[in-house]
């Protein structure tokens, strides 16, 4: 059965555990990096704009259009 090696303890591992039988430290696979990437990259995208285009729009709305 194909093994791999934990990160934190050096123990063998096989390729159907989630984590390490002797430390318990979970397996992180690419799919898993590359998911928590789009998700830190989605909410850094969703932060930019609630904290700096939407209030800029409001700015210049009021600054434009003062009835609104």
């Amino acid at each position: 059965m194909p093994q791999t090696t934990c990160a934190k303890c050096e123990g063998e591992i096989p390729k159907n555990e989630w984590s390490c039988p002797h430390c318990g430290n979970p397996i992180e696979t690419a799919a898993d990096r590359q998911t928590s990437n789009a998700i830190s990259t989605r909410g850094m995208l969703l932060l930019i704009m609630l904290f700096i285009a939407f209030p800029v729009l409001l700015f210049l709305l009021h600054i434009f259009v003062p009835e609104l």
